[in-house]
């Protein structure tokens, strides 16, 4: 440090700068019947993250549930709502999920879960496709 002090402000423009450059993700599994096996899918998506992404992606929500998608996305406050307004309040820039077919019960609500995510900045990717 120099004797203005300022390496103290050079240790917090680093930080600054690092956070800046973090990917912010969560992880979303499903379930529509408790018959089928959760646990395969989180594990799944656990491996897939450890793996493949680095260090600058930090997981900050995990998200899992069992419901039929019979009920409306927008009924589903256990993940999907959830990880909509982590994306409108700017907290996420990513969501991992185990397939597209976990997300909705027809490739028209996929879509509309998809762009309300794009349209927040938030990306999306499924390990199994």
């Amino acid at each position: 440090m120099d004797k203005k002090g300022t390496g103290n402000k050079d240790m917090i423009e680093k930080t600054r700068t690092s956070r800046m450059e973090q990917v912010r993700f969560v992880t979303c599994a499903r379930i529509s019947d408790k018959k089928q096996d959760l646990a395969s899918q989180v594990s799944e998506i656990k491996n897939f993250c450890d793996r493949e992404l680095g260090k600058k992606y930090v997981q900050v929500g995990h998200f899992e549930e069992c419901i039929s998608t019979l009920k409306n996305w927008k009924k589903r406050e256990d993940s999907v709502v959830k990880i909509i307004n982590l994306a409108k309040s700017n907290k996420i820039d990513h969501v991992i999920f185990y397939s597209i077919f976990r997300l909705g019960r027809t490739p028209f609500e996929n879509l509309e879960i998809a762009e309300t995510l794009r349209n927040c900045g938030v990306s999306m990717y499924f390990i199994s496709e």
